[in-house]
């Protein structure tokens, strides 16, 4: 029991850091923006959802260069993954946002938690599928 606990906890890190780096990018390249006068324009939330789905696959495709094998060995726990990873981190980084409204600060798209939960989830299939 407590190794599987290890392994979804390990699976969740992989993910939640790359989720964070994703984060960390997306705002540096907003400042970069804002500073050169360019104004980022509102997307339609769909195609934002479509854009964050894509980006978690990339990030879990990645992820397998490094991690080849899934930390969950558990088939069951495996499926599992696939939803409570997600709403975990959707959770965490909507915090997060929230966290940088209150201090004032700009959020992005990935602040917001369908956003990341949908980051999370295609990481997380990807590395279903191909994570042995």
């Amino acid at each position: 029991m407590i190794e599987a606990i290890f392994e979804i906890v390990f699976e969740i890190l992989i993910q939640g850091g790359a989720e964070i780096i994703a984060e960390v990018v997306t705002h540096k390249s907003r400042k970069r923006k804002r500073a050169r006068g360019i104004e980022p324009k509102p997307m339609n939330p769909v195609l934002t959802g479509i854009l964050w789905l894509g980006c978690g696959a990339v990030m879990g495709a990645g992820s397998l260069v490094f991690f080849p094998h899934s930390f969950i060995h558990s088939e069951s726990l495996r499926i599992a993954n696939l939803i409570v990873t997600p709403l975990v981190l959707g959770a965490v980084m909507a915090l997060l946002g929230r966290r940088r409204l209150d201090n004032g600060e700009e959020i992005v798209p990935l602040d917001k938690f369908g956003n990341a939960a949908l980051f999370a989830f295609g990481m997380a299939l990807v590395r279903f599928l191909f994570a042995g």
